[in-house]
């Protein structure tokens, strides 16, 4: 079991949140995807995984350089960390637990 500074038991929900700060602020470079993905992402602007899971699959699949293999690759290597990347249309997206887990690292920052 986890435990805060103050040894106080964290419940599973905090320590997911924790882990997807994590995810969320790293670059797409550090997920298991190949060069070749990679460079269509970053050509495109996507640089961090939370610009990334902002996106919808449709508008990913339209991308310049990805196919649906890459896209199917992409799903997967976000799944890995607990992100799940559904067929949405383009109105929805996965914002809300961007600003979920935002909100949780600002929290731990002025913990």
């Amino acid at each position: 079991m986890a435990f805060s500074k103050t040894r106080i038991p964290l419940d599973r929900e905090w320590q997911h949140a924790q882990q997807l700060v994590k995810v969320l602020q790293s670059a797409v470079a550090e997920l298991t995807l190949d060069v070749r993905i990679i460079n269509a992402l970053e050509g495109a602007d996507i640089i961090w995984v939370k610009d990334l899971v902002k996106i919808n699959i449709n508008d990913l699949a339209q991308m310049k350089n990805l196919g649906d293999k890459s896209v199917e690759l992409i799903i997967h290597a976000l799944g890995e960390h607990g992100i799940d990347l559904e067929p949405r249309d383009a109105h929805t997206s996965n914002e809300k637990l961007v600003h979920q887990v935002i909100a949780a690292a600002e929290f731990q920052a002025d913990s």
